[in-house]
């Protein structure tokens, strides 16, 4: 180590823990030094709830000023708001801080916590603006920290990312105070002219207000707005009643020649959802796309969605909405990325893209199933087969298949049909997708197969993640032999069992394909229980997991609700996430062949943190059963080393 050159001792620090960081710092006075001379010691600093950690460390550093000086990254992460007294030594104390990641679920406004302490605790956090480069913000409040530092210029801030806002239904999505907030902060932003990415969470915008971020910022390269309404003008009257009535108003803000912005490389849109109701109307989302056709001429990578994947939303007008992505694709030529799950990719889009010479890396198909091969066939037969690496499909059928591959319904309450297990609507056109490395099916209704997952990894060797979004169990699965697979990544989100027996034959068959998965490295799995009711029609996937079926209620005393799964032979994984409901979930770990295990139970109020404990609760029904070697893996992130 003291022969290393300072860049690799560095990286080999930076990946340590803290206190594993502090015991080198002990070992001589010479590594001490060279800790101390690096800054590696606190690279990040990282205050994670509670006062008591929080003041003892407050208190190190008032001791060791020179090591608080070298720290440039500081992330604070609470539920709760911040000790006054501590938080306001913050920027005294830690005035070399270069990137800033503060998150609250409460309000912290040092407006406030200034006047209390007596203290200008404002012009304090404002000699942040001259080191910060980046801030990321979540803070409840309409004066968040961040309003406070753009009031000064802010000559190196090249990222930020803000929400202090949580929109809801019942609050009209758009409050007065929030919407105040929202035009001071685009004021200011001329003090922050050097941004290159911009994230708004919550935030909604009109055209006019687009047209002052580009022009405040003209380096901005990315702009993401998540939980995001298009708004027609600034009056507090959304969801719009009549959303063509206001678009033929003089109400409405319309900017029908805008100026370019051609530094903006990268547009990500995840409009608001809540509840499965869909508030974005077609004539505003029309109106946008027209406007974003006029506006960029740059952009590599274009998403226009919704915020969940959950696609209760109706399809657009086919015609109309190539009408309006056509200018899009045609003013940005070098489109890498496209997702518009709202309409059909047509022949017409991808004929342009060829003649442009766009070159697909990622693309998001929506499709009802009787047209999913052809949008599949046509980008197949173009020349963004080559390019494209990765493929979303959103499915928007509640049709399923039988073991012969026809077509058959599922209510819920009769048997469940053998789901079609090869899935060749999808697998024919995709096998000419050669660089093929990511895969996304994702669905309205849950038609999908657990079946198909040993499918993709069949026909699709270069796969390095794939995620299947609700899909069901299927009796069929692993009937076939597996092949070895290259994937990395395994994502299975609300993964429905019809009956809580299925699930111990399906682990064992998993866990089979598991061992068939040498690089994988994550693996993660949500899952719900079907027909825990079976006397009743089931429109919506949820429920007391510890209510079994009448058939099954019998089986109650005998054994408990077990996921079962064996990673002994995946020697590089590194991460495993666990959720099968609100409830506490236990998990045993068994490494290797030790018959002994050592258990674990989730926190719901941490946000699913593990935390060891020494046995079951007697009423505890379900547990999940995790076998794996002596590598250290994160699971629901914890690190657990035993």
């Amino acid at each position: 180590m003291d022969r290393l050159p300072k860049e690799l001792f560095a990286l080999t620090f930076s990946y340590l823990t803290q206190r594993e960081k502090l015991q080198c710092a002990l070992v001589n006075r010479h590594w001490y030094e060279k800790i101390k001379q690096l800054g590696v010691l606190f690279s990040p600093l990282i205050f994670l709830y509670g006062y008591l950690k929080v003041q003892e460390a407050m208190e190190y550093f008032e001791r060791h000023p020179d090591m608080a000086h070298q720290i440039n990254h500081l992330i604070y992460n609470d539920r709760s708001s911040p000790d006054d007294g501590q938080f306001i030594r913050f920027p005294v104390l830690f005035n070399n801080v270069k990137t800033l990641e503060f998150k609250v679920e409460a309000t912290v406004d040092i407006g406030e916590l200034s006047v209390r302490e007596g203290e200008n605790g404002v012009s304090k956090f404002q000699t942040w603006s001259s080191t910060l480069r980046s801030i990321v913000e979540v803070n409840m409040c309409i004066h968040p920290l961040t309003s406070y530092i753009l009031n000064k210029p802010c000559l190196h801030l090249t990222s930020l990312s803000l929400q202090y806002y949580e929109p809801r239904y019942y609050n009209n999505l758009w409050e007065s105070d929030a919407k105040a907030t929202k035009d001071e902060l685009i004021t200011n932003l001329k003090h922050a002219s050097q941004l290159i990415s911009l994230t708004l969470i919550g935030v909604h915008l009109t055209m006019h207000d687009f047209e002052l971020i580009h022009q405040k910022l003209p380096a901005l390269k990315k702009l993401i707005l998540h939980k995001f309404t298009f708004r027609l003008n600034d009056m507090l009257d959304y969801p719009y009643a009549d959303a063509q009535q206001v678009l033929d108003t003089s109400n409405a803000i319309i900017v029908a020649n805008p100026a370019t912005a051609p530094s903006l490389e990268h547009l990500e849109i995840l409009m608001f959802y809540d509840n499965y109701l869909e508030f974005q109307d077609p004539e505003v989302t029309f109106a946008w796309l027209k406007y974003i056709g006029n506006k960029y001429e740059s952009l590599l990578h274009f998403t226009l969605s919704f915020v969940t994947d959950n696609l209760l939303h109706t399809m657009y007008d086919q015609k109309l909405s190539e009408e309006h992505l056509l200018p899009i694709l045609n003013a940005n030529s070098k489109m890498e990325a496209f997702d518009f799950p709202f309409t059909p990719i047509t022949p017409d889009m991808v004929r342009l893209m060829d003649a442009n010479g766009a070159q697909l890396k990622h693309v998001a198909i929506s499709a009802y199933l009787d047209d999913l091969e052809s949008q599949l066939d046509a980008l197949a037969q173009s020349k963004q087969r080559h390019s494209i690496t990765s493929v979303k499909i959103a499915l928007h059928d509640s049709t399923e298949f039988d073991a012969d591959g026809q077509v058959s319904s599922y209510g819920g309450t009769n048997p469940q049909p053998v789901i079609d297990t090869h899935g060749s609507f999808i697998t024919k056109p995709l096998k000419h997708f050669s660089k093929l490395t990511h895969l996304d099916v994702n669905t309205d209704k849950p038609i999908v197969s657990i079946a198909w997952l040993p499918k993709f990894l069949e026909y699709f060797k270069h796969l390095v993640s794939v995620r299947l979004n609700r899909f069901f169990y299927a009796e069929v699965f692993g009937s076939q032999p597996f092949v070895e697979s290259h994937v990395k990544d395994i994502s299975l989100t609300t993964f429905i069992f019809p009956r809580v027996l299925a699930l111990e034959p399906c682990c064992e068959k998993f866990s089979k394909m598991l061992r068939l998965c040498p690089d994988l490295e994550s693996f993660a799995i949500e899952s719900y229980f079907f027909g825990l009711f079976p006397q009743i029609n089931v429109e919506f996937f949820g429920g007391s997991y510890y209510a079994l079926p009448e058939d099954e209620d019998q089986h109650r005393s005998q054994r408990m609700i077990t996921l079962k799964f064996d990673f002994r032979q995946n020697k590089k994984l590194k991460k495993i996430k666990l959720d099968f409901s609100g409830k506490d979930l236990y998990i045993c770990v068994y490494r290797n062949n030790n018959k002994h295990c050592t258990l674990y139970q989730a926190q719901r109020d941490k946000g699913g943190k593990l935390a060891k404990i020494k046995r079951f609760e007697p009423t505890t029904e379900y547990y999940a059963a995790l076998y794996l070697n002596d590598n250290p893996v994160v699971i629901n992130n914890m690190l657990i080393k035993d």
